[in-house]
């Protein structure tokens, strides 16, 4: 007699740092990681010093802010190197407009707030003490500070 599965899980998570949210329209853009400890998925980032270079943040506080690393499904992890963070010189695809799973800070957010990335731990609160204004970029949900909450940007972000 065959086996048939008729336990199924019941509490499913809803998105993970850097998974595009949805299909609406978006804007995609590669660059390269200057960071020599790398980036991981959901991550802010911004212009570096290199002709095609991005980094995580700066000392003196972050330059032109670029979008938010997303997941690349076909990345080959390099021996030493771990699955949810791109190593350095590799080339990153940046989300500049549309939706993303990303990681509530230490505040609750609102639906509809504008977003502010908080750059020493990756993740987005809705104030701007000590936290990096990400332009034209609101929160989709409501969540209480730990939770994943999709954000977007509609309008698009020159490079």
């Amino acid at each position: 007699m065959p086996i048939v599965q008729d336990l199924f899980p019941t509490d499913y998570a809803l998105g993970f740092p850097g998974m595009v949210a949805n299909g609406e329209i978006a804007n995609r853009i590669t660059r390269s990681i200057e960071d020599a400890a790398g980036i991981g998925f959901g991550v802010p980032v911004f212009l570096g010093a290199a002709a095609h270079g991005c980094i995580k943040a700066v000392a003196g506080g972050p330059t032109k802010f670029l979008g938010i690393t997303i997941v690349d499904h076909g990345q080959v992890i390099l021996p030493g190197g771990t699955a949810d963070a791109y190593p350095q010189y590799h080339n990153v695809p940046i989300l500049q407009r549309g939706s993303v799973w990303v990681l509530v800070g230490t505040t609750p957010v609102a639906r509809g707030d504008q977003v502010y990335a908080l750059n020493a731990d990756s993740t987005y609160v809705n104030v701007a003490t000590s936290a990096t204004l990400l332009p034209g970029w609101t929160f989709d949900d409501a969540g209480a500070a730990g939770a994943m909450v999709r954000i977007t940007n509609n309008r698009h972000m020159p490079v």
